[in-house]
């Protein structure tokens, strides 16, 4: 594929992260697949790692975007700084999130982003070690879709990203 043909792909997926697939055979074709965007915020590298596990041992067709605190989020999310290219960094279709970040807490950056119109949309997703009473009702009043304690247990995570899958945006695939 030519570089005009991939800088044509990506032009019709701003926004978006895309994967341009050539099909083989005679009269071939370009497709174009929009990959759907996971906003991770976590900042323990083996719980990103879990994660991304769990992702791949279901299939999942994603692309997951990893920030470390809730300052992060909050800069990925405006576009601002590193992330302001918004065919790199596009905003998520869904967010998950730890509770306990370095510098503002979890809950605290979804105070903020149920506050901005623009984004309450999203759905979001909170995966913690611990989760004090407060601060469940706190999440709910938040309307987040669902909480999960982390878990080692492998089969438990999977299950928790298929259902937390389920609320992606359908996509036809091509364009």
């Amino acid at each position: 594929m030519g570089a005009g043909s991939r800088a044509a792909a990506r032009s019709t997926c701003v926004g978006v992260k895309c994967a341009v697939k050539k099909r083989r055979g005679w009269g071939a074709s370009y497709v174009v697949e929009v990959q759907p965007t996971i906003l991770l915020i976590e900042n323990d590298e083996n719980d990103v790692f879990f994660f991304r596990r769990c992702l791949g041992a279901v299939n999942a067709r994603v692309d997951v975007r990893v920030v470390a605190s809730a300052w992060q989020a909050r800069d990925y999310m405006v576009g601002r700084g590193p992330y302001h290219d918004r065919r790199y960094y596009a905003l998520p279709d869904i967010i998950v999130t730890d509770m306990n970040l370095p510098g503002t807490s979890g809950l605290e950056f979804l105070a903020w982003l149920r506050e901005e119109e623009r984004f309450r949309h999203i759905p979001v997703f909170v995966m913690s070690g611990s989760f004090g009473a407060g601060a469940i009702a706190g999440l709910k009043d938040l309307g987040i879709q669902a909480h999960y304690v982390k878990t080692p247990d492998f089969n438990k995570c999977k299950s928790f990203v298929t259902s937390m899958l389920e609320h992606l945006p359908k996509t036809g695939g091509e364009g």
